[in-house]
């Protein structure tokens, strides 16, 4: 994409991409905490599974972290490019 774009188009074009990108990828993330907690209690769930778990929280604070942060700098970032 970037090959065959001019450089404002590609930037304007990032911009539209990554926080729709990000904001799905969140989404998804908060579901799969979701159904996992909801499968697998706190109370009742093994020590794998509660590994799972935190695992799936670092991800999705990770996530969120990557659009409430990242993407924001990487937006204005690519709109000076234009």
């Amino acid at each position: 994409m970037f090959r065959y774009l001019p450089r404002h188009q590609f930037g304007s074009l990032l911009g539209k991409m990554f926080p729709a990108y990000f904001m799905l990828i969140s989404a998804c993330s908060a579901v799969s905490v979701a159904a996992f907690a909801y499968l697998h209690p706190w109370k009742t769930a093994s020590t794998i599974e509660r590994y799972q778990l935190g695992s799936l929280l670092l991800a999705l604070g990770c996530n969120l972290s990557n659009l409430l942060v990242i993407t924001p700098m990487m937006v204005e970032a690519c709109t000076l490019v234009g």
